[in-house]
């Protein structure tokens, strides 16, 4: 279980951190450039950031997995492990961007600058379950958190009863 840590300091800066709590730690430094083209594991969708982002991570097929990772606009992401029973999207609505839960950082960090701005776009996202995936990717079981330069934060764990945000 991983958990995320909020602090305010005494000037009234606001800090994020976390603890990772895995015996072998596979990510590392990582720097998306902006416009950078990645496809998503879940539909091989190629989608393209607008933003950059600096964090920790990893290259993985056709796309950065980011655990960690703060954009040029401020914006923060963290990916965290957790056995809550998260539930996914099996079957695709059209009509909504369909990416792996584990994709959502690289996603958010990518296309939004703020927490204001992923919570008036986070309705036309769905995480899916893998199961009608192009390409094998389990069931990862996490929540996330994001934070901004106006001390705005927000956790989201995933509902079982809900598929999407």
């Amino acid at each position: 279980m991983c958990t995320s840590i909020y602090e305010i300091a005494l000037d009234g800066t606001h800090v994020l951190g976390r603890t990772m709590d895995w015996h072998n730690l596979g990510a590392g430094p990582v720097f998306v450039p902006r416009a950078y083209q990645w496809q998503s594991i879940f539909d091989d969708q190629t989608y393209e950031n607008k933003y950059a982002i600096l964090g920790s991570g990893g290259a993985h097929d056709n796309e950065i997995d980011i655990s960690d990772g703060i954009n040029e606009k401020g914006l923060t992401v963290q990916k965290l492990t957790f056995t809550n029973g998260a539930q996914f999207a099996a079957e695709p609505d059209p009509g909504k961007i369909s990416i792996a839960p584990f994709e959502l950082p690289l996603y958010l960090l990518g296309h939004f600058s703020s927490v204001a701005d992923i919570e008036a776009h986070i309705h036309q996202i769905q995480m899916m379950s893998g199961e009608h995936a192009k390409h094998a990717y389990g069931h990862p079981e996490l929540h996330f958190v994001a934070m901004d330069n106006w001390s705005h934060c927000c956790n989201r764990d995933v509902d079982p009863a809900v598929a999407h945000y």
